[in-house]
């Protein structure tokens, strides 16, 4: 991952299984509205034709996300802020992915 805390991204840690693999866990480490939180995910499936469409020709990479957000209960709230966090997020790996090429 990150060889240093980004300002959303704390850290994070393997919890089951192999890095990027079915069925792996991670325990993710996350600042959001300024707030230490925890976000535990599991990878369900890969489709591994679908994995890595490369555009050649041109600088960069594409990344689509496709995220599946069950609430616990009735009273957790929406995930409405959960989709411009993760849209900080994107920009944030985003520029410190270019800035090691």
């Amino acid at each position: 991952m990150c060889p240093k805390p980004l300002r959303y991204i704390q850290g994070c840690d393997l919890l089951e299984g192999d890095w990027g693999m079915v069925g792996s866990i991670v325990l993710w480490k996350l600042i959001s509205d300024g707030e230490t939180r925890v976000s535990k995910d599991r990878i369900e499936a890969m489709d591994f034709q679908k994995k890595v469409s490369p555009d050649h020709g041109g600088p960069g990479s594409t990344v689509k996300w496709n995220v599946k957000y069950e609430r616990i209960d009735e009273n957790v709230a929406h995930p409405e802020r959960l989709l411009q966090f993760l849209v900080e997020v994107t920009k944030q790996v985003d520029g410190y992915l270019l800035s090691e090429e």
